[in-house]
């Protein structure tokens, strides 16, 4: 098994290539200490230096799908 690296200097390069194939989701800052994941615009507004994101990867990526109640206007539940 082989590893490689990207170099940090390389990384706008690299994101530029992906958007041209579809969409960049990434973490950006939102408030002084807040991050979230989002569909990035500007590459410039990636944010790699955070600590945590107010929604975790998975739950950003694969939102939850489970139906937890059912409302009828017939029977009012």
């Amino acid at each position: 098994m082989q590893i490689v690296k990207l170099p940090k200097e390389n990384l706008d390069k690299f994101m530029g290539d992906l958007s041209k194939f579809g969409e960049i989701h990434a973490p950006i800052k939102k408030d002084e200490n807040t991050y979230l994941f989002s569909k990035i615009e500007d590459l410039s507004r990636i944010e790699l230096n955070y600590n945590r994101t107010i929604l975790p990867p998975k739950k950003y990526f694969l939102p939850p799908t489970e139906t937890m109640f059912r409302f009828s206007p017939e029977k009012g539940y």
